[in-house]
């Protein structure tokens, strides 16, 4: 489970409901293994929160990994046996994953289910495989295998497993905010396991407050303040999940060159956009990278994503670093004698 900013202040209410039109400020499920928890304020409704709710939950029977019929549970069980035909969300899905992972050198691949396993974290067999074991998991996950025809897919080798947590949450929050779109909803705080969407306008037209978690206390304040207009926030953090072995940390975000946990020099990530599905991708590619071959990456992601794009590091020393454009947008979230570095 990724993610670590979260929108404040974020309402949480527990009502009877009566008809579809009962006001329901905000509503809160697990769903797709985490806590998903949307507030439509004001607007909010059981008829609105049913169709949300319905169509998060038609992302997680799609993408689910650990469902046996979810449907990529199927194109998985079917690797090296035969195509599968594949619905258009999860077409949509793993082009996008595709895309990130060309533009930014194998960073972030949706084929890297084997290694994912072969790891376990937060499984009960969660352990440091054996190099032969990373070596066997590194062996499938080529995306070169990956064959899209038309609307179906095809996995070539035998024990090639996709795995798309690290953007499916994403797609997921664009799919709500389709909703909140069609439906006329002036502003809602869309938060699926710390992907965040501030969505509309406050009353007035005041930002947004979005607190950006410390990677060393985590559990704590936030450590950083972004004020903004409608968008998409995502972080990923080496905090989230991991287990310890031997005195040593390992996490969940993986480098596919060598096979184990990224060690880029950051502690967390942020990215800002309005997809959250290209934040939540790129968020595990810069984490993955590191902050300079992260910002000299952003303009040609811009170009191939089609959106702005805002990031904020948070390195494994403590600094701080954020694109120029935060400059007015940024800070800490209280005193810190600390500066923000912006490029």
């Amino acid at each position: 489970m990724k993610k670590a900013a979260f929108a404040f202040p974020v309402l949480f209410f527990s009502a009877a409901f009566f008809s579809c039109s009962t006001k329901e400020p905000s509503r809160t499920a697990i769903l797709m293994n985490t806590v998903c928890s949307v507030n439509a304020f004001d607007e909010g409704t059981k008829q609105l929160h049913d169709e949300i709710f319905g169509r998060l939950l038609q992302i997680e029977k799609t993408f689910s990994a650990t469902l046996p019929g979810s449907e990529l549970s199927r194109i998985n069980a079917c690797a090296g046996i035969a195509p599968v035909e594949a619905s258009s969300d999860f077409l949509t899905v793993l082009k996008t994953a595709l895309a990130a992972e060309a533009i930014s050198g194998n960073a972030f691949t949706p084929a890297a289910g084997p290694l994912i396993d072969a790891w376990g974290i937060n499984t009960e067999h969660e352990a440091v495989p054996a190099e032969k074991e990373i070596e066997d998991a590194l062996s499938l996950t080529d995306s070169g295998d990956i064959e899209i025809s038309g609307n179906h897919v095809f996995l070539k080798k035998s024990g090639m497993k996709l795995h798309l947590g690290g953007i499916a949450k994403g797609f997921a929050a664009d799919e709500v905010c389709k909703i909140l779109r069609n439906r006329g909803i002036q502003r809602a705080v869309i938060d699926l396991g710390g992907n965040i969407y501030v969505w509309g306008k406050k009353p007035g037209g005041a930002p947004w407050s979005v607190g950006i978690k410390d990677p060393g206390n985590p559990s704590g304040k936030p450590l950083l303040k972004l004020s903004t207009g409608q968008a998409s926030v995502v972080t990923s953090g080496a905090y989230e999940r991991y287990f310890e072995s031997g005195g040593k940390r390992y996490h969940h975000i993986f480098d596919m060159k060598t096979g184990f946990p990224a060690e880029s020099g950051a502690a967390s990530v942020t990215v800002i956009c309005q997809s959250s599905m290209t934040a939540d991708a790129l968020s595990t590619c810069f984490f993955v990278l590191g902050i300079e071959k992260s910002f000299s990456l952003l303009e040609k992601c811009k170009e191939e994503f089609k959106t702005d794009i805002s990031a904020v590091f948070i390195s494994s020393s403590g600094q701080v670093f954020a694109t120029s454009d935060l400059t007015d947008s940024l800070s800490f979230a209280s005193e810190d004698s600390r500066s923000i570095l912006f490029f």
